[in-house]
């Protein structure tokens, strides 16, 4: 019927398949730039609001991590002092954060090994890696496990928020995306961080 949203057979929309959890809070950050007391009153009320199935983590630098009140969200942390965060984060998640993702921004050559550092010190957290702006793809995954064929299995963190996932980055540098993945459209500039999927 005109006017109704797509159904799937569970009964979900399919506008809330493709948007539930897409979005993480970072109204720490620019544009919004609150303060903690306020950016948490904000996720609150977001939270509470009829939108709320959007929103997925709480997106805080590793240096506020201890402005947080006991009953803060699901957590991104930005390694916003580099990879000596790690510990900070460390020492949060024994504390009761629940920190779901680390992100940071990088040199591309220190990738595998702060990736191999997240995966003894945070297991089973993710990690996003940002790209320095006209960094190609290949330079940045050459330590990466290969497949059989030379690819690198990885996932893609986009501009607006987008994750697409599972995307092979050939040893053409060229990048090639699976399944649904295979038909998103965007540019080398659209992405801003990597992540390695290991089998």
């Amino acid at each position: 019927m005109a006017g109704q949203a797509e159904l799937d057979p569970s009964g979900v929309s399919a506008r809330r398949a493709l948007l539930e959890r897409l979005i993480d809070h970072a109204a720490l950050f620019p544009p919004a730039s609150m303060d903690m007391p306020d950016a948490l009153e904000a996720d609150r009320r977001a939270r509470a609001g009829s939108h709320a199935w959007m929103l997925d983590r709480f997106i805080c630098p590793a240096s506020k991590l201890g402005d947080l009140p006991d009953d803060a969200p699901r957590l991104s942390v930005v390694l916003d002092g580099g990879e000596g965060d790690l510990e900070t984060v460390v020492e949060a998640i024994a504390g009761g954060r629940e920190v779901e993702l680390v992100e940071a921004r990088i040199d591309p050559e220190w990738i595998p090994d702060t990736q191999a550092l997240v995966h003894e010190k945070l297991p089973g957290v993710q990690a996003f890696w940002e790209l320095p702006p006209g960094r190609g793809l290949r330079g940045e995954v050459a330590a990466w496990p290969q497949d059989a064929w030379g690819a690198h299995q990885t996932r893609l963190l986009l501009r607006d928020g987008r994750v697409i996932e599972p995307v092979a980055v050939l040893p053409s540098g060229d990048v090639v995306g699976w399944g649904e993945a295979g038909s998103v459209d965007f540019a080398a500039e659209d992405i801003v961080a990597i992540e390695r999927i290991d089998d």
